[in-house]
């Protein structure tokens, strides 16, 4: 861009000190420059201004897909938006050609992060759509796998617009592709680990031993899973410590989903005392069992409660029936109510609890009794 074609048309003279040179360029022309960027933030900001009242509107709409789109384009639009501007603008200065590919590349290479940017920011927005789609199935399935979708496919924009970036800037990709092929061996025995934990994630979403949210036992942790990645799941210990597990480990073990239970089995020992009565002894059992029978979350069919063994200090009383409830939390509420209403039985019925006793009987042998009465003279 030429400043003294203004000053021509008007028929001014250029002042000399436009004319004058600094690092290369005529003063007019750093002029110029400066205003060039001064032009292409405000074409930035304005980007911003206009999709923010944009969104005032799509804020009244029902769907939020809107929103997540103009949430995503606002800050990269902006900056490709006046990159291009700049790249255009560069064609009308008058530079040397060693000057000019310099700001080109720089400039093309600013674009290029900026749109690997709108790529990348877009994927929210696409996972964000599949998600709207998976509420509406019945299968949690495709809830567990949106999440290793959307990391491949960020991993994907990221290295298929590196690769195209490298391409805009002049250099041979397919020659660097090949050049590498050279460790190419020596890459995939180290990444071997890598590829079996993504396998391994591939076939857990697949065989489904278990989901996120489920309390599995494994050999190498027990807890809640967390969540499932490309190398490794995240198991959330009853210590509250975080255990990650490489996959391809985790398809290989037994996993015992305790998640996954219809029922959870309730089993104890009630001990009384030898004092209680045979008749004590069966009108206890019987209130257990009612209070069994009208536990609103206990399995009906399936309960068992007897007199079962003579213990060492005590008449054990075996009480065993399961739990319908979703959560731990649940069983811990319902099996309080169960065994509270059991000690209020036992109060009814007259029956104490026993503990671990021992009565010990001292024999004193006769004779010595005997030689106690009747002392021997000296």
């Amino acid at each position: 861009m030429d400043l003294t074609n203004i000053f021509k048309a008007i028929g001014q003279e250029t002042p000399a000190w436009m004319r004058e040179e600094t690092l290369n360029l005529a003063n007019h022309q750093w002029i110029a420059f400066f205003l060039l960027v001064v032009v292409g933030f405000v074409i930035k900001r304005s980007s911003s201004l206009f999709i923010a009242y944009a969104k005032s509107f799509t804020d009244k709409t029902k769907t939020k897909l809107d929103d997540k789109f103009l949430i995503a384009v606002r800050e990269p639009l902006g900056g490709i938006l006046a990159t291009t501007f700049w790249l255009v603008s560069l064609q009308a200065f008058e530079l040397n050609e060693t000057t000019m590919t310099v700001f080109q590349k720089l400039l093309q290479a600013v674009l290029s992060i900026y749109l690997i940017y709108l790529a990348y920011r877009l994927c929210d927005v696409i996972t964000y759509f599949l998600q709207t789609l998976s509420e509406k199935t019945e299968t949690d399935f495709d809830d567990h796998l949106i999440p290793l979708i959307a990391k491949i496919l960020k991993v994907f924009v990221l290295s298929f617009g590196v690769l195209v970036a490298l391409q805009n800037l002049g250099i041979n990709v397919m020659s660097l592709l090949a050049g590498l092929g050279l460790g190419g061996l020596a890459f995939a025995l180290a990444a071997k680990d890598t590829a079996a934990n993504f396998f391994g994630s591939v076939m857990i979403f697949i065989d489904r031993p278990f989901r996120v949210g489920d309390w599995i036992v494994t050999n190498q942790a027990e807890g809640t899973v967390e969540e499932i990645g490309f190398r490794s799941t995240r198991i959330r210990t009853f210590y509250n410590s975080q255990i990650s597990v490489p996959n391809s480990v985790v398809v290989n073990e037994n996993i015992d989903n305790m998640g996954r239970r219809e029922f959870r089995r309730v089993y104890t020992r009630l001990g009384i005392t030898y004092s209680s009565s045979p008749e004590q002894v069966e009108s206890f059992r019987t209130e257990i069992r009612k209070i069994i029978a009208e536990h609103p979350n206990t399995r009906k069919d399936m309960y068992h409660v007897y007199f079962n063994e003579y213990g060492a200090s005590s008449l054990e009383i075996m009480v065993y029936f399961f739990l319908k409830v979703p959560d731990w939390g649940t069983e811990l509420k319902d099996r309080e109510e169960i065994f509270l209403e059991i000690m209020k039985a036992a109060k009814r019925v007259g029956v104490s609890f026993a503990f671990p006793s021992q009565s010990l009987y001292f024999e004193t042998p006769l004779k010595i009794l005997e030689n106690a009465s009747n002392p021997s003279p000296n």
